[in-house]
C-alpha cells in the first residue's frame, strides 16, 4: 500500500516531453467513468442517428442511411475507446484492476461495430 492507503502505485514519472505524467490512479478513474458513460453514448447515438435518417427510414436513401449509422456509431464509441486507453494507460502505470474496464470497452467497441456493420453486410451479400 502507498502512503493514501491505496493499492494502485503512485507513479511520478517524467515523459519525454519533460510534463508529468499521469498517474495510474486518475486514469483508472478516468476508465471507469467512461465505462459508466457508455450507455450515455448509445442513447445519443440512437437519438443523433434516428434525427440524420429522418422519421422514415425506409424512404431515405441508401447515402444517408449510411452516413447517419457512421455518424451513430462514431457517437456511440467514444466512451468504449476512452475506457480502452484509458484502462491500458492505468494497467500499464501498474493498476492491474484497469483490466476490468479496458475489457469492457473492447467488448462494448466490438458489439456496436458488428451490431451497426453486420445487418449491412448481410444484405449485400444476400442481395437484400
Amino acid at each position: 500500500m502507498n502512503r493514501n492507503g491505496s493499492r494502485i502505485p503512485e507513479t511520478s514519472t517524467t515523459a519525454v516531453d519533460g510534463t508529468r505524467a499521469v498517474p495510474a490512479r486518475r486514469r483508472l478513474i478516468g476508465a471507469w467513468v467512461a465505462v459508466a458513460l457508455i450507455p450515455v453514448g448509445v442513447v445519443a447515438a440512437f437519438v443523433i442517428g434516428g434525427a440524420l435518417a429522418g422519421e422514415d427510414p425506409e424512404s431515405s436513401g441508401i447515402a444517408v442511411i449510411v452516413r447517419a449509422g457512421i455518424i451513430a456509431v462514431s457517437v456511440m464509441l467514444i466512451a468504449p475507446v476512452a475506457a480502452i486507453v484509458l484502462g491500458e494507460g492505468a494497467r500499464r502505470r501498474g493498476a492491474r484492476s484497469a483490466t476490468i474496464p479496458l475489457v469492457i470497452g473492447i467488448v462494448t467497441a466490438a458489439w456496436a461495430v458488428i451490431v451497426n456493420t453486420l445487418p449491412l453486410l448481410l444484405a449485400s451479400l444476400l442481395g437484400g
